[in-house]
């Protein structure tokens, strides 16, 4: 098995970022480990708390995904770090915030483990 590429993180977080977009809840709970921990500026949240920020309608109108960088922590455990500039749905004004999210492999499967 080889480490995890920014190919392959990148692609997966790209996937958070478009089930934000679509309101997919089940799309974001399929990428979400159960022990997932989310670190943010109104708290941490586990999957279940991620998720509930769909409750009122899509999160996000676009994004954008610069200067990825990936560190494989082992061969099935890797972080991605970047920065996001983003457009929260139904606003104007654009976002920045520099994002850390913990990929593992389980049961076959890359889930997000951990983001900040």
């Amino acid at each position: 098995m080889s480490e995890p590429t920014i190919a392959t993180l990148l692609g997966l977080e790209g996937c958070v970022w478009e089930a934000l977009k679509r309101e997919d809840l089940g799309a974001d709970l399929a990428l979400l480990s159960p022990s997932f921990l989310g670190v943010y500026p109104s708290g941490m949240r586990d999957w279940q708390g991620h998720a509930s920020q769909l409750e009122d309608g899509p999160n996000v109108a676009r994004y954008e995904i610069r200067e990825p960088q990936v560190k494989a922590l082992s061969p099935t455990m890797g972080l991605l770090s970047y920065s996001a500039r983003f457009v929260r749905s139904g606003c104007d004004q654009v976002g920045e915030m520099f994002v850390t999210s913990i990929w593992c492999l389980e049961a076959g499967r890359w889930l997000n483990v951990f983001s900040q």
